[in-house]
């Protein structure tokens, strides 16, 4: 509500909490059958929406042509811009309120492949042993990551104008969804796979990690904090209503600004990690899930559970 209209963390929870309710006794194989299945059923409603979109260019060009008109004119611009703070408010309350009240089933149903396999590789300790499950991680991996890059690829040809002379309405962000799904899981292995040379070996010695390592092991590990630095940031760079800096922005120049604000949530990530501290937002939320710490003379007065 206060900072960014898109947030995905309320869906999340919610999203989360319905899965540990419907599938937390349903056994892995179950799990995978169903991941696959609503897998292949988004497939097959992303190759209906193509295969219409590609009879509309065919037959009725006139109307793509219509439609890209609006989407790049002027009157869509007006009607999704937010003119002060104060819109923005009731927007974003009108976001929240309609994603609790069952907006977010329509991301359980697009995300449900990756989260119901996520779920069961938790359960199988998938990435906190992966010497255990080297040949699954490396299929994973790699398999996920052709299926990504040749997807983007496709979808690049199709922004970039060289798959037809009118521009794509809805085909570019549904093959991108069926096809970085499989990279989202494959950046995830092939980031578990390259940390192994930091586990303990068998004489039980550890390799250091490099500083950039535990930089971005920092920042991990505080990455709600980290998050919400980066909306407040962009919060009080972009909007009209605020330093206004969106309107001067390229896709280079804005995605370098993305980058370094990256940085800087790194490097201070880093720096609450060297003082040993959680990061502020982790704080909080532990003492909303746990209560407060007792203090030492509660602790030891209190016999275990």
């Amino acid at each position: 509500v206060l900072l960014f209209m898109g947030d995905v963390l309320v869906a999340y929870g919610l999203i989360a909490t319905m899965i540990a309710l419907m599938f937390l006794r349903t056994s892995d194989k179950t799990l995978i059958r169903l991941a696959l299945a609503v897998y292949v059923l988004i497939v097959i409603g992303v190759l209906i929406g193509f295969a219409i979109e590609l009879w509309l260019r065919v037959a009725h060009p006139e109307i793509v042509a219509g439609i890209n008109e609006y989407l790049s004119g002027d009157e869509l611009a007006v009607a999704m811009a937010e003119p002060n703070y104060g819109m923005k408010l009731l927007t974003g309350l009108a976001a929240l309120v309609g994603t609790v009240l069952g907006g977010f089933g329509f991301q359980a149903l697009t995300f449900a492949p990756v989260m119901l396999l996520g779920f069961v590789a938790g359960r199988r300790w998938l990435l906190n042993d992966p010497d255990a499950h080297l040949r699954m991680l490396r299929v994973i991996g790699y398999g996920g990551i052709a299926v990504s890059v040749l997807g983007g690829l496709l979808v690049g040809l199709m922004s970039m104008g060289l798959l037809g002379e009118q521009a794509w309405l809805w085909s570019p962000m549904a093959l991108s969804l069926i096809t970085g799904m499989p990279g989202g899981l494959a950046t995830i292995a092939l980031i578990t796979l390259a940390c192994r040379r930091f586990r303990p070996g068998p004489d039980g010695t550890t390799r250091p990690m490099p500083v950039p390592v535990r930089m971005l092991q920092a920042l991990g590990q505080r990455s709600l904090s980290g998050y919400l630095f980066q909306s407040v940031v962009f919060f009080v760079l972009l909007p009209s209503y605020t330093l206004g800096l969106a309107q001067h922005l390229g896709i280079a120049t804005g995605s370098l600004l993305g980058f370094g604000v990256w940085v800087v949530s790194l490097i201070g990530a880093w720096l609450v990690a060297r003082a040993g501290k959680r990061g502020p937002a982790e704080t909080l939320h532990r003492r909303l899930v746990y209560g407060p710490r007792p203090r030492p003379a509660d602790a030891a007065a209190t016999p275990p559970h």
